[in-house]
């Protein structure tokens, strides 16, 4: 039977906080930050901007939680694949359980249900792998997936993605892709847009592009 990884992944808990600093936004921007006239209007070109970037590179800023779902668990008898990446496919033909989310600081809670009873799977039976675009969930050693329910969405994940809680963690040249596309936005607010000047600014962010994305 072959393993299916998860595909779906529900918004839990939203970004609080804006990955940028609306008073380093302002100064790229050249506004005086005594000027609070356009703040409204910079938070939301941030979040418009942040949001673009999130959809183009397959990565989070800000930390989000998220769930996921498996119908059941891999076993060391299946074939453990990853959907839609078929270039990649060998580097995940591994029993583990691939989060298609970036960066995955840390595991909320593994659940499953058994005999019609989501119960919570011990963290001490796991450990997830560091890694920059898809990390990947593992059994410790000679510890085993538990048996599960035939049902749909037997398996719960809970987990939190993204560079950090705050802007300082956001590394410094995804930060100037940022302020760069906000800029563009900011300066051309009420024109017609220069699609070549455009098309530019939405290029800076190709870089970050998770490559099996």
């Amino acid at each position: 039977m072959i393993f299916q990884q998860p595909l779906n992944y529900p918004l839990v808990t939203e970004a609080t906080n804006l990955p940028l600093d609306i008073d380093d936004v302002k100064s790229y921007l050249k506004v005086p930050s005594s000027l609070v006239v356009d703040d409204n209007l910079i938070k939301a070109i941030i979040k418009s901007v942040a949001g673009y970037f999130e959809k183009m590179t397959g990565r989070d800023l800000i930390n989000k939680t998220y769930k996921t779902f498996l119908d059941r668990f891999p076993d060391h008898n299946s074939l453990s694949y990853y959907s839609g990446v078929s270039p990649l496919y060998p580097k995940y033909n591994d029993n583990g359980i691939i989060i298609i989310r970036s960066k995955l600081q840390s595991i909320t809670h593994i659940k499953y249900y058994k005999d019609g009873v989501l119960t919570t799977w011990a963290s001490t039976n796991y450990y997830f792998t560091d890694d920059t675009d898809y990390s990947g969930i593992y059994l410790v050693q000679d510890k085993s997936f538990p048996e599960v329910d035939t049902r749909k969405q037997s398996v719960i994940i809970t987990f939190v993605a993204g560079y950090g809680a705050s802007c300082c963690n956001i590394p410094e040249d995804v930060k100037m892709a940022l302020l760069q596309m906000i800029s563009y936005i900011y300066e051309n607010r009420g024109d017609c847009a220069n699609m070549n000047d455009m098309m530019a600014s939405m290029q800076l962010f190709d870089q970050f592009k998770i490559v099996n994305f």
